[in-house]
């Protein structure tokens, strides 16, 4: 998000941007509400009545602090993971809705939720427990070492990054410029 916001100031005189992080769901109310006209989420599923363009990948890891037993480990079972008392997202948040439903079939431990990327990742490197989060959110923690990404052999945690608006009219002007730079960085 912040390339496309300073490709957006550099290429769009004249229009102003704001940046409101939110969950899954909190990007659809704003965007019913009419307070957004653009919005990204990265959740299984669009919620009804409204266009969705896929605008990229990501994929969630399990990470652990560098001391964590699974730090120095080949490779973590799914099922490990889903009994592990892991660190995760919120309801309503896309992230959870990909793990939960990744974990689903391996069973479930206890959950220690946060409201954020920056919350989760905190937490795990204070030794909460394991975490799973987007890899593009921990990169810099990764490539510092302050967390280590798990090998997770066959659990399937890809999911496709989604630019949302109201089905019930043509996107804002301004938004479908911004939509453009987004797909021609991509």
């Amino acid at each position: 998000m912040p390339g496309w916001l300073a490709a957006a100031q550099q290429r769009l005189d004249g229009v102003s941007t704001t940046l409101d992080v939110g969950n899954s769901d909190e990007v659809f109310d704003r965007l019913r509400s009419g307070a957004a006209d653009l919005g990204f989420v990265e959740g299984p599923t669009v919620q009804t009545g409204f266009r969705y363009l896929d605008v990229g990948r990501d994929e969630l890891v399990v990470v652990v602090r560098p001391d964590h037993p699974w730090a120095a480990d080949a490779g973590v079972s799914a099922a490990a993971v889903a009994a592990a008392g892991l660190v995760v997202r919120e309801p309503g948040s896309g992230t959870r809705q990909i793990t939960d439903l990744a974990l689903a079939p391996h069973g479930s431990g206890e959950r220690f939720e946060v409201g954020s990327n920056a919350a989760l990742a905190a937490s795990v490197a204070a030794g909460l427990g394991p975490g799973v989060v987007s890899r593009l959110a921990v990169q810099a923690a990764l490539r510092g070492g302050r967390l280590v990404e798990v090998p997770t052999p066959g659990l399937q945690l890809g999911r496709v990054l989604r630019a949302v608006w109201r089905a019930s009219g043509p996107l804002d002007p301004a938004a479908a410029d911004f939509l453009r730079i987004v797909v021609d960085r991509h």
